[in-house]
């Protein structure tokens, strides 16, 4: 596999933050686990060309419109997925809070 040069990364790393998807949903777009996106965004993995392909071929559209000015919003489907995930994770929350207050009823 061939690497991609430091021209190239540092190319990677400048369109990937203009994109306005956190690095969480950028791996998913990829189909990629977020882990391994993760090594490659943190330089425990080298980003091979095949990497920057996958990635070019994803965003291309979005970087096109961005380089031309064009204000890139999260769609709605972002917008409520987020929503989602704040209402899961404050379920999980009451749901430890309960059993918490229930441990400490039985004390």
């Amino acid at each position: 596999m061939r690497h991609a040069t430091r021209q190239q990364i540092k190319q990677f790393h400048s369109d990937r933050k203009q994109l306005p998807y956190n690095d969480c949903k950028i791996a998913a777009l990829l189909q990629i686990d977020k882990g391994n996106y993760s090594k490659y965004v943190n330089d425990r993995q080298p980003i091979t060309l095949r990497f920057l392909g996958l990635f070019y071929e994803t965003f291309q559209a979005e970087l096109a419109e961005i380089a031309k000015g064009i204000p890139v919003s999260p769609s709605v489907w972002e917008i409520c997925s987020r929503q989602m995930d704040m209402i899961f994770e404050l379920k999980l929350a009451i749901s430890r809070l309960s059993k918490r207050i229930l441990e400490l009823q039985d004390r």
